[in-house]
């Protein structure tokens, strides 16, 4: 079993979501890989400050780590910088509403599951 970073409920060790707020789950081994992304992207934007490309990725590895509202501030940057970069605000969207059902969810005598 671990534990959902987002909502904490209790899942199985090979859910790929959590069952009670739709967090997508990072297998145990990748953490660290992620975290290196993370650390190369935040250096690569010290050189390129409004690079949309870099904040892109750093916001996905940031919402694949399970940081939701540190993805939506680079990925509103991209939009500030670049408002038609590929799906940008499609994925704002998207982390939007999963915070929204995280909230839901974890919210006491709230219907647990919606989807979405």
């Amino acid at each position: 079993m671990r534990t959902c970073p987002a909502c904490g409920k209790q899942t199985a060790k090979d859910d790929r979501f959590c069952s009670g707020c739709g967090t997508p789950l990072v297998p145990e081994g990748p953490k660290d890989v992620l975290d290196d992304l993370i650390r190369d992207y935040q250096k690569e934007l010290t050189d390129k400050p409004d690079d949309a490309s870099i904040l892109y990725n750093l916001g996905l590895t940031l919402e694949r780590k399970g940081r939701p509202d540190d993805a939506l501030a680079a990925l509103r940057r991209v939009h500030e910088i670049e408002p038609q970069f590929g799906d940008v605000q499609d994925v704002i969207q998207r982390i939007e509403r999963r915070k929204q059902n995280q909230e839901r969810a974890s919210a006491p005598g709230e219907n647990k599951c919606r989807d979405d």
